[in-house]
């Protein structure tokens, strides 16, 4: 069976993510990236509780920032960005070491 949240579209629908033109590409693939708002439903204590990540929009690279698959105990997944400011901060952010370091 195919997993609707294979097709970009609707995984950002189906995820509340938001394609944001802000987000730097893929570290890796150089693909398009988007920020994927999760709400929490399970949980009554918290419910509609946001938290955020970014996903690479590439299905065969797999990168992804502050999203855990796997969900907490009342079956709710938990991303790690309270804000979506937040998540973007920390996908644009990018290592410079070794850059301009001559050998």
């Amino acid at each position: 069976m195919r997993n609707p949240l294979d097709d970009p579209t609707n995984r950002t629908k189906a995820k509340g993510g938001v394609v944001s033109e802000e987000l730097k590409p893929c570290p890796f693939c150089g693909d398009t990236a988007y920020v994927e708002e999760n709400v929490r439903i399970f949980n009554k204590h918290r419910d509609d509780e946001r938290d955020y990540g970014v996903r690479c929009e590439n299905n065969e690279c797999f990168c992804a920032l502050g999203i855990d698959e796997t969900t907490d105990f009342y079956g709710d997944m938990v991303y790690e960005f309270n804000t979506e400011e937040d998540a973007i901060k920390a996908w644009n952010t990018r290592s410079t070491q070794g850059e301009g370091e001559s050998e």
